[in-house]
């Protein structure tokens, strides 16, 4: 089954779906029997009520970051997931899954490179402003958290603190358009360079420094 959150889905929005696909609304989809397990794919500002009444309805969650575009929406989810220790629910950070990022994660856990205490990130992308950005919490939310998660995955460690500059030196009618975000892991430190004005397009690159040795894994599109 394929819903959406303005109506019932049709194939026209949705398309290429087999002719077997149900299309449904939300109401429906939560309350089909049939049904075990939820990807929730809405706007990042509905994510977290999606996601809550996903496993109100005792039904596995996979949800598309970021979790929530505010604390009090993350805090709904997580007492939702705590509520709930029997039901898998996933926020998909691709990451976590990619062969280069997971042969650092690897090479950490391997301890080639000593104790880490540093990872410094890089997310480029060439997409200007755009109304969008509203319902996707934010240039900084929408491209930053998988930045964070990755710093929390590959150091074990939570934040603590956090400090950020922004720029707008292309986009001079936005916000910001360039963001430099510091984050204490408690004796860690990750660093990320967030941009929407990259001339080569797509760039994601990870560099972890270690006591021993440094590893890093890098792309551009």
């Amino acid at each position: 089954p394929v819903a959406s959150a303005r109506g019932r889905a049709s194939r026209e929005r949705f398309e290429g779906l087999d002719s077997a696909v149900q299309l449904l609304t939300l109401d429906e989809l939560f309350a089909s029997d049939d049904v075990e397990a939820i990807m929730v794919c809405t706007r990042s500002s509905d994510h977290a009520a999606h996601a809550v009444e996903v496993l109100k309805v005792c039904k596995h969650l996979l949800l598309e970051k970021p979790g929530a575009v505010t604390v009090s929406g993350q805090s709904l989810l997580t007492s939702a997931a705590a509520e709930h220790p029997e039901l898998v629910a996933r926020v998909a950070y691709h990451r976590r899954h990619d062969p280069h990022f997971r042969e650092v994660a690897e090479r950490l856990a391997a301890g080639d490179i000593g104790e880490p205490f540093a990872v410094h990130l890089t997310s480029r992308e060439d997409f200007p402003p755009s109304e969008a950005d509203v319902a996707a919490g934010g240039f900084i939310m929408d491209v930053g958290v998988h930045d964070f998660d990755t710093a929390r995955w590959l150091l074990g460690a939570d934040p603590t603190t956090a400090y950020a500059l922004v720029q707008n030196p292309v986009y001079l009618d936005s916000d910001v358009d360039n963001a430099h975000v510091t984050i204490g892991l408690g004796a860690a430190v990750a660093t990320t360079h967030l941009s929407r004005t990259s001339t080569l397009g797509m760039e994601i690159r990870c560099e972890v420094i270690g006591c021993d040795d440094l590893v890093s894994s890098g792309s551009h599109a």
